[in-house]
């Protein structure tokens, strides 16, 4: 992890200061790092934007990845590059048997979690941020691999260290409510120490739309935890199908969406940070775009996050260009 003398710290200020005005800087805030930059900056004037945002990035362990945000976004700007490349250099342990060609600068990749959701984690983190002890958010989706996703881009996007993602309580006709009540009451403890968080993923395995059995799961959570002070959030996320009955106190999100634009803006991303061509990063966009989904119908959130797998793994063997989609595709 990074931490800056105060000269240190100065220097990166001052680069970061002269290469975005306050627009600009909020768009690759949260565009890159999937946050909020006025959460960071409030009260802030034009002067102290930066230092704040630098200050944050310390305090949250996340230096590397707003330097290479503003990296990926300020390309030419040598000043900038050259401050923010001699402390990434050193962020990054040197492998003995790395030959001159691959001891290249290794950068830190977007996760497949960081896979737009942007409007998804927008309408959650606003929820939230007005709301303390027992909250409820509902998505109507039942894929497996989004909900585990959707659950750490929340954790990023909550902007807190102190968050602790549970294992996943399934609702169904087979285990009785007051079994899953019991299990999330034991979370009582970790709720009262420091600052901490919970999130709760919950799938809902009832397709009749007429069932109420949700209602009664949050009646029944609610009275069961009536009786103790949460200290912090306890994030229970309810993963359904569409158009089921829900509980009015929960909030209740979109049903999530993958679009070719999303697409695009991961392939360029990548792009920008491997320093590949744009001929390279047009076939790999056309590649996700054919092989993730049925006819003209919409992207199909499994394949794509099968996609976003492979493709994290072949970048991290730092490939070149032509071998990464040679391996790509022969992994599909």
């Amino acid at each position: 992890m990074i931490e800056f003398t105060g000269a240190q710290r100065k220097e990166v200020c001052i680069a970061i200061q002269s290469a975005f005005d306050r627009s600009a800087l909020e768009q690759v805030v949260s565009f890159e790092l999937n946050i909020d930059l006025e959460t960071i900056v409030s009260g802030c004037n034009d002067s102290q934007i930066t230092f704040r945002l630098v200050r944050w990035s310390e305090e949250q362990g996340c230096v590397v990845e707003l330097l290479q945000a503003v990296c990926t976004e300020r390309p030419a700007n040598a000043r900038l590059q050259a401050i923010a490349q001699q402390f990434l250099q050193s962020a990054q342990p040197r492998n003995r048997t790395d030959t001159p060609e691959h001891a290249r600068q290794q950068f830190l990749f977007p996760e497949p979690c960081d896979f737009d959701l942007i409007d998804l984690m927008d309408s959650a983190v606003t929820h939230l941020d007005s709301k303390s002890g027992l909250v409820g958010l509902v998505i109507p989706c039942l894929e497996d691999t989004f909900q585990s996703y959707f659950c750490e881009r929340l954790k990023k996007s909550i902007g807190r260290q102190n968050i602790d993602i549970r294992r996943p309580l399934s609702i169904n006709p087979f285990i009785p409510i007051s079994e899953i009540v019991a299990k999330i009451r034991k979370y009582e403890n970790l709720l009262s120490v420091g600052s901490r968080d919970i999130v709760c993923p919950v799938p809902v395995a009832i397709f009749d739309e007429e069932s109420e059995i949700l209602l009664q799961f949050w009646k029944a959570l609610s009275c069961e935890l009536e009786d103790i002070t949460l200290g912090n959030r306890l994030i229970v996320v309810l993963f359904c199908q569409k158009d089921i009955r829900i509980p009015p106190e929960c909030c209740l999100l979109s049903v999530p969406v993958f679009k070719e634009s999303d697409v695009r803006r991961w392939v360029v991303r990548i792009a920008r940070l491997m320093q590949w061509e744009e001929e390279f990063w047009k076939d790999w966009k056309q590649y996700i775009l054919d092989d993730c989904r049925y006819g003209d119908g919409p992207l199909d959130l499994r394949l794509i996050y099968e996609h976003l797998e492979l493709s994290s793994k072949l970048l991290n063997c730092s490939l070149p260009v032509e071998e990464f989609m040679q391996e790509l595709k022969s992994g599909f």
